[in-house]
């Protein structure tokens, strides 16, 4: 009962959006199919799930030169840079929104319709980069300021 209510407020609140959920170890998504839920998620036929390897993302982008040199390997918070490398190359390389997966969508994303913009942290000083979007040649401009 619990997964037909979500599957129909979902099917109601973003139809025509096209979700891509990105794995990067290839473990991860073989933990996703002993999911129980996992053919629930593959009956959205706007879910696509969709594994990808870390050097082909970053090939030719502005981080590229500086994680092969071995300094994403000397960070304190290795999996933290990783992720928000990859959120900022992921937008600056296909101008799109970004959400986490945590993020819970109450309303239709359509209304998302900003051109860019990123959300800021309840201090109003800190960027928090949970959902994103950066469209066009601007949003390709701000993505990269963050990968510097």
């Amino acid at each position: 009962m619990m997964i037909h209510k979500l599957r129909h407020f979902s099917a109601y609140m973003n139809p025509n959006t096209n979700v891509i959920v990105l794995f990067m170890s290839p473990g991860g998504y073989v933990k996703l199919k002993n999911f129980v839920r996992y053919q629930a998620i593959l009956d959205y036929k706007n879910v696509h799930l969709v594994y990808f390897n870390m050097f082909d993302l970053i090939s030719d982008t502005l981080i590229e030169e500086w994680i092969l040199k071995g300094n994403l390997d000397r960070s304190w918070y290795p999996v933290v840079h990783t992720s928000d490398i990859l959120r900022y190359t992921i937008l600056s390389k296909y101008p799109t929104l970004y959400l986490d997966l945590d993020v819970i969508v109450k309303y239709p994303i359509e209304v998302l319709d900003a051109k860019s913009f990123a959300c800021y942290q309840n201090d109003g000083v800190e960027v928090n980069n949970a959902i994103m979007k950066f469209t066009g040649e601007d949003g390709k401009k701000v993505a990269n300021i963050f990968l510097k």
